[in-house]
């Protein structure tokens, strides 16, 4: 017997080419229900094979051709000579996943989903498209309908329960070349075999069908129960399906389950048990029946006989949810060779069944794979895959190449691009995955929340930036540790998160709002090294406010303790003020007891104010009482001659603190003019002296300087003084003899006898002329009459 192994498929696919032989040949002689309890290498076991060439060449089964010739049933079954020995060559048609690499090599693969897709024959007569016979030693069961025989369009498949082996390869005995049993039970997995088809039975019935069990390798080779029967019934069916999918996903905690599906309407759910049930290949076949691990879409017969018109064809699909392709190494036949027919494997219709004989079915066919470009990067998938692009893509995708549209899928039919227009980005916590669908070639960043652990920890990390060209998974790290850290206070618990190795506070003053808090004695702090609870003692203290004249205050106070004032009495203040008289809420006292928040009111009975006054005379600087007022003189007499008059202040109200500089305006001194003119009086310091032009005695006096008043004293100005007059004698004739004096300025008449004298001088004057009584003019007047009364004298003498 043979067993097979399973190949691990999700969304790779292997891309080995060619394929190993596989060989079978089977002589049969008794009915087919006895036939498994012998191996045609004479031992009945668990067996792997890991050579396929040592299954032999064909089926060829020596079976018996029944003459009918409208013999009813019970004549057929009494009458033996209606039998003739005769043989054929069957095999099995089906597309099937290969143990085998091309060059032996036993491989195993898992993948979630399998699917078989039929082009079926709708009008198949059981009767005449196909020549059925019998096996040797004819038994009451093996008549065609009550076997029933028929065509069947069908999905076997194998479901490995868990990630254990199947088998214990630690204990195998050579049976055949490439044939090894296997002879220790070991710690293995169960496996389920499943076959869900449709049938056109010999009867006319149409049938969809579903037989499943499982075997546990194990249990069998240590002598227990090994097998166990799930499922074996038939409905009726309308035509054969197009469409046959098994999907195997993780239900509960150690279930599994498989699901079955017909032309997309669920038909049936097999229950695994094991968390991690996968679908399954592998070069194992197993005992009582022959199971093997494989999957395979078949079109067969169920019973012998040969073929005599086309009977449509299978393709196989499997992967998973995300991609769905035809195996990477494929076979056309299944095992149990029933059928003599013509099949052809080709890479768009898969395996056909035709009239005829196939004289090789021991090729290994390597599918072809196409590049294909998802997300900006290029692997290769098998002819034909189906990429799930609704999911891949759940915002939209854009595609170009060779491909077309079946569902939400993408059917790969040569190179070919798929690009999503958002992709998710899956983020790595410590406490599971955060996923955020983003759009393509844009920077995503992104917060992880923190981590809380019950045990007082927090995790925080950095944001996270990411370039979004195709789906990513980033692993955050969360380097930032925090610690609880629990403040006991008397307002109760609170709690903060503390950065590891950090120093950390309670606090030391807590505010009530209300003039009243509490303050920490002694030292509250921790480094956060892990979780901490921090409980100071605290203790309660009052406002106290000192509301004063100036410079008002607040203390904080013990409860139960004395406040004492401190304020002095008097008490001088830098700014010139002084308060005396000091009452305490209108009181004399000085100190009180805290036990609530207060408010003391001081305030003095006497306000003083420092007044600094300084004036030409003096400076002078004391304490006056407020309200006091300052006056100032309006002339201050120095007693030698100086005097100051009309002063910048005349007085000084002392509301505040006060500095005076008092000047005057004018600085005076008593002045005496002396000589010609007289005046004595205040004159301006520096001013000049008006002095006035005078007549007196006929002297016109002129003042000739400027007196400018820079000291007290006695001033005699000099003036200009003038004398004009006229000489005449006594006959009122000019003399221009005459001498005019003024002072010690003389001066003589001119002709007309006007004489002009003048002479500076600082005193007054006494004007004098001096001149003969008689003037010339008068004097040669009488000359000239009496020359002329002596010449007429003399005339009249004559």
């Amino acid at each position: 017997m043979r067993v097979g192994i399973v190949l691990m498929i999700a969304l790779m696919l292997l891309t080995t080419s060619a394929y190993a032989l596989y060989y079978t040949n089977y002589n049969l002689y008794v009915m087919w229900s006895r036939m498994y309890t012998l191996d045609k290498f004479g031992f009945a076991g668990i067996s792997v094979v890991k050579d396929p060439i040592a299954l032999g060449e064909w089926e060829v089964r020596t079976v018996e051709e029944v003459i009918l010739d409208g013999l009813s049933p019970d004549t057929l079954i009494r009458d033996l000579s209606r039998y003739r020995s005769t043989t054929i060559y069957g095999m099995d048609p089906g597309m099937k996943a290969s143990p085998w690499l091309p060059n032996g090599t036993i491989i195993e693969y898992t993948y979630t989903r399998a699917t078989a897709l039929f082009e079926p024959v709708e009008d198949i007569d059981v009767r005449k498209d196909v020549k059925w016979y019998v096996f040797s030693n004819l038994h009451l069961n093996d008549i065609w309908w009550l076997k029933p025989v028929g065509v069947r369009y069908g999905l076997w498949i194998t479901v490995k329960s868990d990630d254990r082996p199947l088998l214990d390869f630690s204990c195998l005995k050579l049976v055949k070349r490439g044939v090894y049993n296997v002879t220790c039970p070991g710690n293995t997995s169960t496996v389920y075999y499943v076959d869900v088809y449709f049938m056109y039975a010999w009867t006319g019935e149409k049938q969809l069908c579903i037989f499943a069990e499982s075997f546990n390798a194990g249990e069998y080779v240590a002598g227990r129960r090994a097998h166990t029967l799930l499922l074996d019934y038939c409905r009726p069916a309308e035509r054969p399906p197009r469409n046959i999918t098994t999907a195997v996903s993780h239900w509960g905690g150690r279930q599994s389950r498989l699901d079955i599906y017909v032309d997309g309407a669920r038909f049936d759910t097999v229950w695994i048990d094991g968390p991690n049930a996968k679908l399954y290949t592998a070069p194992y076949e197993f005992p009582t029946y022959l199971r093997r691990t494989m999957v395979a879409a078949y079109v067969d017969l169920n019973y012998p006989g040969v073929v005599l018109r086309p009977l449509g064809s299978a393709f196989l699909l499997i992967g998973n949810d995300t991609v769905m392709a035809p195996p990477r190494y494929v076979l056309k036949e299944k095992g149990w060779a029933f059928t003599q027919a013509r099949v052809e494997l080709t890479y768009d219709q898969g395996v056909s069944v035709l009239p005829g004989r196939t004289y090789d079915n021991s090729t290994v066919y390597a599918w072809p794979v196409v590049p294909v470009k998802i997300h900006g990067r290029t692997t290769e998938l098998p002819y034909r895959a189906l990429v799930n692009v609704s999911k891949l893509c759940p915002g939209g995708a854009v595609l170009s190449g060779q491909y077309r549209w079946v569902g939400g899928w993408v059917e790969v039919r040569g190179p070919t691009s798929i690009y999503c227009t958002k992709y998710p980005i899956t983020f790595v916590t410590p406490t599971g995955n955060a996923t955020v669908t983003t759009d393509f070639n844009t920077t995503l960043t992104w917060r992880p929340p923190p981590i809380v652990y019950p045990n007082g920890t927090r995790l925080e990390a950095e944001p996270v930036s990411v370039f979004v060209d195709g789906p990513r998974t980033v692993r955050v790290n969360y380097s930032r540790v925090f610690y609880l850290v629990r403040v006991v206070t008397p307002l109760g618990l609170n709690e903060t998160w503390a950065p590891r190795s950090v120093a950390v506070s309670a606090l030391a003053v807590i505010s009530l709002g209300n003039g009243t808090r509490w303050v920490a004695e002694g030292l509250a702090s921790a480094v956060a090294e892990g979780p901490l609870v921090l409980a100071p003692r605290y203790k309660r203290q009052y406002l106290v406010r000192l509301e004063a004249p100036v410079n008002s205050t607040e203390a904080w106070v013990d409860a139960g303790s004395s406040y004492a004032v401190g304020l002095p009495d008097p008490w001088d203040l830098p700014n010139g003020t002084r308060f005396a008289g000091l009452l305490i809420n209108g009181t004399s006292a000085r100190e009180f007891r805290v036990d609530k928040p207060m408010t003391l009111k001081a305030q003095y009975a006497e306000v003083y104010y420092w007044a600094s006054v300084e004036t030409p005379v003096n400076k002078t600087a004391g304490w006056m009482p407020k309200g006091a007022v300052l006056k100032f003189p309006d002339i201050v007499d120095f007693g030698n001659g100086t005097r100051l008059i009309k002063p910048s202040v005349r007085e000084v109200a002392v509301d505040r603190p006060v500095k005076v500089v008092v000047t005057y305006a004018k600085r005076q001194y008593i002045v005496a003019i002396v000589g010609v003119e007289e005046w004595k009086g205040w004159a301006d310091a520096g001013a000049v002296v008006r002095l006035n032009a005078t007549v007196v005695g006929g002297v016109e006096y002129t003042p000739a300087e400027v007196v400018t008043a820079s000291n007290p004293g006695v001033y005699k100005p000099l003036f200009y003084a003038v004398y004009k007059t006229a000489v005449r004698d006594v006959l009122g004739v000019p003399n221009p003899l005459a001498t005019v004096r003024l002072c010690n300025a003389t001066a003589s008449p001119l002709p007309d006898g006007s004489a002009v004298v003048a002479t500076y001088t600082r005193e007054l004057c006494q004007p004098t002329v001096e001149a003969p009584p008689i003037s010339p003019y008068t004097a040669a007047g009488a000359a000239a009459v009496a020359t002329a009364v002596v010449l007429t004298l003399r005339r009249r003498k004559k």
